[in-house]
């Protein structure tokens, strides 16, 4: 009976996926950290099992189950840390044509920016600049917590120091609450804070894929490239779905320039489960021999 080689890659990966899982043998299933086999290319296979067996780690030392996201109406289109309950949305579509949803601002408001602009430009000029804008900022967020108001203004848009002001009130009054650390990191446009909020929520849900993607593409594109590839891999493994997709793509493009046959193989992947335009004409460059 003739073995093909596909079948063989994946009972290769089922054995490793087996021998992570060992030391948690005695644990309730719910609490299994590997995700379904993969189906990927032996190049790949091999790869990613290191990633696998480095899982056996976060079954010895954390003993924490998976913290998931909340659930959130299937018509938000977005982090579902940063959906605020009794909020109007609307969805936008950006340049690169993707949805997102923003809060909407309500006629009530609207009334009321118009008349604080009035006046200001009647009594003061048109010279106002940062005051006027905070002034527009408070009454946005009247009423809602300072967490609430970090995730209206990060939703929002266009209040970036206003949402990460919010945020930081948010986190002094309850610096261990898990959402308001994650919207404190998110919304973080310093490196450093964004870094050691990723690692912190890590530390807190070691499980996550989203989080050991996010923190590994930071670490490959602030050339520390071998650590970030090791959570974007452990990513891969832990998610069947986006983030796997995702963090293949990612790893794909980062090998585009070192390691022509192991990118091709990661992008083909990342296709498997998202298909990309953009990813897919990336492919079409590569098997041409030629890079974009």
């Amino acid at each position: 009976m003739k073995l093909r080689i596909g079948h063989f890659t994946i009972l290769l990966l089922m054995l490793f996926i087996l021998l992570a899982g060992c030391n948690g043998c005695q644990k309730k299933q719910e609490k299994q950290v590997v995700a379904p086999p993969l189906e990927t290319s032996k190049i790949i296979a091999e790869e990613i099992a290191n990633a696998v067996l480095d899982l056996r780690s976060i079954d010895e030392n954390d003993q924490v189950e998976l913290i998931q996201p909340p659930i959130v109406p299937d018509d938000f289109l977005g982090d579902p840390y940063f959906y605020i309950p009794n909020i109007s949305y609307q969805i936008l579509i950006s340049s690169n044509g993707g949805s997102f949803s923003v809060p909407m601002v309500s006629d009530d408001i609207v009334a009321k920016l118009h008349d604080i602009y009035e006046w200001r430009v009647k009594n003061l000029g048109k010279s106002f600049t940062f005051d006027k804008t905070r002034v527009r900022v408070e009454i946005m967020v009247r009423g809602l917590s300072p967490l609430d108001a970090a995730k209206f203004l990060h939703l929002e848009g266009n209040y970036p120091k206003f949402a990460m002001e919010y945020a930081q009130q948010a986190i002094d009054e309850n610096p261990d609450d898990y959402t308001t650390l994650h919207v404190w990191t998110y919304v973080q446009e310093d490196r450093a804070l964004r870094e050691r909020g990723l690692r912190s929520l890590l530390s807190m849900n070691p499980r996550s894929p989203k989080l050991n993607l996010d923190l590994g593409f930071y670490l490959v594109h602030s050339d520390r490239e071998q650590e970030g590839i090791d959570y974007m891999k452990k990513s891969v493994v832990l998610d069947p779905g986006y983030s796997r997709a995702a963090a293949f793509g990612e790893l794909g493009y980062f090998y585009q320039f070192r390691d022509a046959d192991l990118a091709l193989a990661y992008l083909k992947e990342a296709q498997r489960y998202y298909d990309s335009s953009a990813r897919q004409g990336a492919i079409d460059f590569m098997e041409k021999g030629e890079v974009q």
